[in-house]
């Protein structure tokens, strides 16, 4: 989504636990949320080949952007670091 003029979005770092949970926490949020299952499934499809790869991902594709976006707006275009978790508990 495009950020209305005179507004500046926000950072964030998207995670993905040992079990493939994902996470997100916007930097002016206390506490990570964990996303739904639709989206996190939504975000699994389009970062399939990403967090195969690397632990760390960034920028994420403007894809997974706008589907953060669309939840915790205002994101910026390039602003969140995909962090995978390895190992286990």
């Amino acid at each position: 989504m495009n950020q209305p003029a005179g507004t500046t979005g926000h950072q964030g770092v998207l995670v993905r636990g040992a079990d493939g949970s994902l996470w997100f926490m916007r930097d002016d949020w206390n506490a990570p949320k964990r996303l739904d299952q639709a989206t996190t499934d939504k975000i699994n499809q389009l970062t399939a080949n990403l967090y195969q790869q690397k632990q760390f991902t960034y920028p994420l594709p403007q894809v997974v952007i706008d589907v953060l976006d669309g939840k915790y707006a205002p994101i910026q275009p390039d602003g969140v670091i995909h962090h995978v978790a390895t190992g286990g508990p």
